[in-house]
């Protein structure tokens, strides 16, 4: 018997390599043990449900839901890093189990450290500010001396301060990703996060009679300053301008004390 007649008695069985998973494995073999995860995958299934974990607790405390979407968005990601040698198109799964891990991973760890960055207690606000602190390019303020709000104009309101403030927690109220921290009778703290990056701005509301006001029929008049900040950066592409901008829209609008008399404002 000669070499050819053994060659063709005894043919090499090479599979072809459209069969073939990125491993070497053949998609038969793969069927029977797809279930059974290599280690490095453990470890890193284990690695994104524990930061998953960390920014689900940290979106929820900064109240934002794009955060919490995302932290959620890691079940489907590892499923399908884990599902992914079940099918047989094994390599087009593949290649996306590795962009979307890539992807979030990428994401996630910029949200989380951009909550660390923002947690940090901040005592400034704890009244008033005197000035902006952080930038000037992420600062509006609305007072005797505004900044980035030199064409809006401090809201005079003829009704008695605790009117104004019940409008005022009204609009806080229907702000999205706004949270009240401080809330007395004249003053409002608030933070607000970003959409998709949740960066955190404060916002800080101020209500006082003005006995010096010259308002028809002798009324002392309510007055309310505001100032928006971010906390962490150097501009705020305008956010914290639209934000001060609402608040004064609002609070000037004619139904917004449509049901209330007016009434001098009385310190307490």
């Amino acid at each position: 018997m000669t070499a050819v007649d053994v060659k063709e008695t005894h043919p090499l069985k090479v599979p072809d390599e459209d069969m073939l998973t990125e491993d070497g494995e053949h998609y038969d073999e793969v069927e029977k043990h797809w279930w059974v995860l290599p280690r490095k995958e453990i470890f890193i299934s284990v690695f994104f449900g524990l930061l998953a974990f960390l920014e689900l607790v940290l979106a929820s405390v900064a109240n934002h839901p794009f955060g919490i979407a995302m932290a959620i968005l890691v079940i489907p990601v590892i499923s399908l890093s884990c599902l992914r040698r079940k099918f047989f198109f094994y390599n087009s799964i593949s290649r996306m189990a590795t962009f979307l891990r890539v992807f979030w991973l990428i994401y996630v760890m910029i949200l989380v450290c951009i909550r660390f960055a923002s947690l940090r207690s901040y005592h400034k606000y704890d009244v008033f500010p005197e000035r902006c602190y952080i930038s000037m390019s992420g600062c509006t303020r609305l007072a005797a001396k505004s900044h980035r709000a030199e064409i809006l104009s401090v809201p005079d309101l003829p009704y008695p301060k605790e009117h104004v403030r019940e409008q005022v927690a009204q609009w806080l109220a229907k702000q999205p990703r706004m949270r009240v921290r401080t809330a007395t009778s004249s003053y409002f703290h608030a933070t607000r996060v970003s959409t998709f990056l949740g960066f955190t701005d404060d916002l800080a509301i101020l209500l006082f009679c003005d006995v010096s006001s010259s308002y028809p029929n002798f009324l002392t008049t309510t007055h309310v300053w505001a100032q928006g900040e971010l906390r962490i950066g150097y501009s705020d592409g305008g956010s914290n301008y639209r934000v001060v901008a609402s608040l004064v829209n609002y609070l000037n609008a004619p139904q917004a004390f449509s049901e209330k008399p007016k009434a001098s404002c009385t310190p307490n």
